[in-house]
């Protein structure tokens, strides 16, 4: 049949391609490798030795063992390598100039064709530019208009605003916890001077005693970092004063040598002892008095300023979402309303002392200032829109 035959042709054809083949494979010599010696055509006519010198050059100035004592060290390949390429920057050899041309080509963001004489033409056109306009017709620009109708969509926003009603009333519990900032030790007084201050008097007045008496007095800080300043204020004595200590540190003195003088003064000191009082611990003052006739002592006042936030170290708020959000809306004027305390903890009237003193003698004030009385209040709050 005709495609029988056909295939028959076909195998024939691929067996003789495939003969063909491999007489040619067979007719060609692969290179060889002697020595340093690469040999082309091997046993042709045109047999051609090749020194590895003339395909590398400089390739048998290096030393091998530079290399090969590198094995296994990362760092010291890679330094060996970078000492490489900065020498190859700077040789004039073949293999210098091929590495320079490749590195140009990395510094090049793309390649430089401003000389191409792809551009020749229109480089040409650009010089003569003059030449070309003076063909160029008249011209001018013409506008015209023309009137008709189309669809057009004209957005109509409009806003609906809701007022939240808040109207009602609700009861919330306000916990919070208070540590004391300083406590009266022996000796010394406390009196309210205004929010975050207290006044320490130490000292007292006295009908008769020795001529020579000593008087202190002592305060505890428990929270020195809530201490913002603390100042030795008037000191009254009668008759003399030995010495003044706040600490180690003597501040004020006034002796002639004998007792009676029947003086009482009352000094203005005004020094800073800030740093004393802003470290943990027991403070202590002490007066030396002089005294004779009747009467005598002495007392000093500091003025100790704090920071009464430092107090609260804890407060919360009971998780009530509905009540809280009436306390919001009162305080930014979303609707009127008032806020007020229900009902205290018990001890939660208890302030910064307060007393009144007689001159010359210390104020006679409770022995507590800043305990820890608040633990949580009930506040109520009532609105209406």
């Amino acid at each position: 049949p005709w495609a029988l035959a056909w295939g028959d042709a076909v195998s024939d054809a691929g067996r003789a391609a495939q003969g063909e083949g491999r007489a040619l494979a067979d007719a060609v010599n692969l290179p060889q490798v002697d020595g340093n010696t690469l040999t082309l055509f091997p046993g042709q006519a045109n047999q051609t030795a090749i020194d590895f010198s003339a395909l590398f050059p400089g390739s048998g100035a290096g030393n091998l063992s530079d290399y090969t004592s590198l094995f296994g060290n990362d760092l010291g390949a890679v330094n060996a390598g970078r000492a490489a390429q900065e020498s190859l920057l700077g040789d004039d050899s073949a293999t210098g100039s091929a590495y320079q041309a490749l590195r140009e080509s990395v510094d090049r963001s793309r390649p430089d064709m401003t000389k191409d004489p792809l551009w020749s033409q229109t480089d040409d056109v650009l010089d003569n530019f003059e030449a070309l306009a003076a063909t160029f017709a008249d011209c001018s620009i013409e506008t015209t208009f023309t009137e008709g109708e189309r669809q057009a969509h004209v957005p109509d926003y409009r806003t609906c605003e809701r007022v939240a009603d808040y109207s009602g009333a609700c009861e919330i519990l306000h916990g919070y916890t208070v540590q004391e900032i300083l406590q009266n030790g022996a000796g010394g007084t406390l009196a309210d001077c205004g929010n975050g201050c207290v006044l320490w008097t130490v000292g007292r007045a006295v009908r008769t005693g020795p001529c020579y008496e000593e008087q202190s007095g002592t305060l505890h800080i428990l929270k020195p970092e809530a201490i913002l300043s603390a100042q030795l204020e008037d000191l009254w004595y009668e008759d003399y004063i030995d010495g003044l200590w706040v600490g180690d540190t003597r501040h004020y003195s006034h002796t002639v040598g004998r007792c009676e003088s029947d003086d009482s003064p009352t000094v203005w000191l005004g020094h800073d002892v800030t740093d004393y009082f802003s470290t943990a611990g027991e403070k202590r003052v002490r007066l030396a008095l002089i005294q004779g006739g009747d009467i005598g002592g002495g007392t000093v006042r500091i003025r100790i300023r704090f920071d009464p936030s430092r107090a609260v170290v804890a407060d919360t708020w009971e998780d009530d979402p509905a009540c809280l959000d009436l306390v919001r809306a009162i305080g930014d004027g979303a609707c009127e309303g008032a806020i007020q305390c229900a009902q205290r903890s018990e001890q939660g009237d208890r302030r910064s002392p307060t007393a009144e003193s007689a001159s010359p003698g210390p104020a006679s004030v409770p022995a507590t200032c800043c305990r820890p009385p608040w633990r949580g209040s009930r506040a109520c709050a009532s609105a209406s829109r």
